[in-house]
């Protein structure tokens, strides 16, 4: 079984005063604007904006879903690139992704060109709400299904602050995260603990602590949260009992950990660097393993994995008999993301550079912190995570080509891993597994 859970959260907070205090609470809309304007009526404004917001907001021609998964494959690729020194690490792009993507929403003006820039979008899309909306339903399962995906968003805001009632609505409608109020300035513990909660409900109890102690500010007044929980059994199972062999490292030397084996038809790509796997789940998932030929080689290939490559690889599957050797492992990663993304998008975490008007009407939000929690366990069954996952569906034998020897893929040396959705070609889940958990 594979478990992985994955969470990714967005906090929005204010300037502090002099005083240390957060700044005065945000009025409407109306009361920004000059005098002797008609007041808004939010419920009414489109949900990308409305009447009365402070910045103008830009829009790109429509998209369609391969730019979508595109551009969320690409930014998994450069995650990864970015975090090698992280030795082990597992995270979900889908779930950063869509945590991003409800804050850009109201982002304006340069803060807004470099968000989607960084979600490696030419900017956002007149049909991206929509386009998100039939993304996220079409990745998430029914209760019954043999595998199962769920995924959820939620708002906090801070008691008595205003936000706009088209960018709640838009977050509601298309997104389905409903606000809550919060109480961040009487008791940011408690919130903070509070919202580790239902992340932990979210996830089968997988990730508890998202939100380290300090995260949550007295003037923390928006705080956006996607959580993922995904369960499937191998289409294929393992044999039930695993076996000890040596893992072999990059620096030559070997630890001893726990191997499955099964030898089966399944999707197979090979050149003169890497080989690749595509072992299915029950449902409509898959995991696509890229293992360097080099045992050191995991660098090389990192350095040159791009959407293109990607896609090539996985258009170059094709379905072989093969000796699949795999280590059992468990992996648990928590990543604060605010040293990458600050580098991509420094208007959004910068106090008189951030622009988050399409929320409020007013310009005093930036960006604080965002967090990621992500946990995997891949054993002889599946896998079970709170992260990413798919529908359920079956795939269509192919006959068997006589006198073939069976390809052989032993990852027993560093490799790379993700758990894609088959329909849409989208990386749910991405991962670098290095050495085994001591």
């Amino acid at each position: 079984m594979l478990a992985m859970v994955l969470v990714a959260v967005g906090l929005l907070a204010c300037q502090p005063t002099k005083n240390g205090k957060g700044a005065k609470e945000n009025t409407t809309v109306a009361d920004d604007v000059k005098a002797g304007k008609a007041k808004a009526d939010d419920a009414k404004a489109n949900v990308a904006g409305g009447e009365g917001i402070v910045s103008k907001l830009e829009e790109t021609a429509a998209i369609d879903m391969s730019t979508l998964v595109g551009a969320n494959n690409a930014f998994a690729l450069e995650i990864l690139r970015e975090t090698q020194s992280e030795g082990n690490v597992f995270y979900s792009p889908y779930s950063i992704v869509t945590a991003l993507s409800m804050t850009a929403i109201g982002a304006r003006a340069e803060t807004a060109r470099q968000m989607w820039k960084t979600l490696k979008l030419a900017g956002k899309a007149k049909n991206l709400e929509a386009l998100v909306e039939q993304w996220q339903g079409g990745l998430k399962t029914a209760d019954d299904s043999p595998a199962q995906l769920k995924i959820a968003n939620a708002l906090w805001i801070e008691q008595g602050y205003s936000v706009l009632e088209a960018f709640k609505q838009t977050l509601k409608v298309h997104f389905g995260a409903n606000a809550q109020n919060a109480a961040f300035g009487a008791d940011p513990e408690g919130e903070r603990k509070r919202i580790n909660q239902w992340v932990a409900g979210q996830t089968n109890d997988l990730i508890r602590d998202l939100l380290p102690k300090g995260v949550i500010m007295p003037t923390t007044k928006l705080v956006l949260v996607n959580a993922l929980y995904f369960k499937a059994e191998w289409r294929k199972h393992f044999g039930g009992k695993t076996f000890k062999d040596d893992f072999r490292l990059a620096d030559g030397t070997a630890m001893e950990t726990d191997f499955m084996y099964k030898k089966h038809r399944t999707s197979y790509y090979e050149d003169e660097v890497l080989q690749a796997i595509r072992k299915d789940y029950v449902g409509e998932q898959a995991m696509v393993i890229l293992l360097p030929k080099d045992v050191a080689g995991l660098a090389k290939v990192e350095a040159s994995l791009d959407g293109k490559r990607w896609q090539a690889i996985n258009d170059g599957l094709k379905a072989e008999v093969t000796k699949i050797t795999l280590p059992k492992f468990k992996m648990r990663t928590h990543l604060s993301l605010k040293s990458i993304l600050s580098a991509w998008m420094p208007d959004a975490f910068s106090f008189g550079l951030a622009d988050f008007s399409g929320m409020t009407g007013n310009k005093d939000l930036a960006i604080s912190a965002v967090e990621h929690a992500a946990f995997v366990a891949v054993d002889t069954k599946g896998t079970e995570a709170a992260a990413a996952t798919a529908v359920a569906m079956a795939v269509r034998s192919l006959p068997m080509r006589p006198n073939r020897e069976p390809k052989v893929f032993k990852a027993d040396h560093p490799f790379i891993f993700a758990i894609v959705d088959k329909p849409t070609g989208t990386i749910l889940c991405l991962g670098r597994y290095v050495k085994p958990s001591l």
